[in-house]
């Protein structure tokens, strides 16, 4: 998975590797079935790889799909880590804006985001990372406004956003990710 992350960063083509990664991935869910990483990290691998097609131009619908089921998988058998909840809100997230793009309705997807996302901060120690508090902000804004935009109120998702981010802040009062997430919601 490595291997194929940095063949990404470096503009190469990663599918191969990830191809091999996901066998290894899969070879130990076969030996190990119990075990929620497994599932963890080829659902991230498949989030990944939807992106991947997605800014490709290709239907990454298979590989969020994919993505889902792994992580419904990792949730259920290991609820309390929080990062389980938040590669799920990803796929989710990510479907949101496939959807969005497609002209379909994203706000079930961006729903069940949040409510992952929600999850993620109840049943793990509180997560004070800046890329959850992004991921956090980012998905509740694309909620607010598909509300909006179907004729529902928008309004009451972005006032928990921006009491969401404030709360970051003062938690983390020199953290620029907070600062940057609170100026996004207001």
């Amino acid at each position: 998975n490595q291997l194929g992350q940095a063949r990404l960063r470096r503009g190469e083509d990663p599918r191969p590797d990830f191809a091999r990664a996901i066998a290894a991935y899969e070879s130990a869910a076969r030996l190990d079935p119990d075990r929620p990483h497994h599932y963890y990290n080829r659902g991230s691998l498949f989030v990944t790889l939807a992106d991947l097609d997605r800014r490709e131009g290709r239907d990454p619908g298979e590989w969020i799909r994919r993505a889902i089921v792994d992580f419904d998988v990792s949730v259920r058998t290991y609820p309390e880590f929080g990062h389980h909840w938040l590669g799920r809100a990803s796929a989710y997230e990510l479907q949101g804006d496939v959807d969005e793009a497609a002209g379909r309705d994203p706000r079930a997807a961006y729903e069940q985001a949040v409510k992952d996302l929600d999850s993620a901060a109840d049943n793990s120690a509180p997560i004070h990372h800046p890329a959850f508090l992004v991921q956090n902000v980012s998905a509740r804004l694309k909620l607010a406004a598909a509300r909006d935009r179907y004729g529902e109120d928008g309004l009451p998702v972005l006032a928990r956003t921006i009491a969401a981010a404030e709360q970051a802040v003062a938690g983390q009062p020199d953290a620029v990710e907070s600062r940057l997430a609170l100026a996004r919601a207001l």
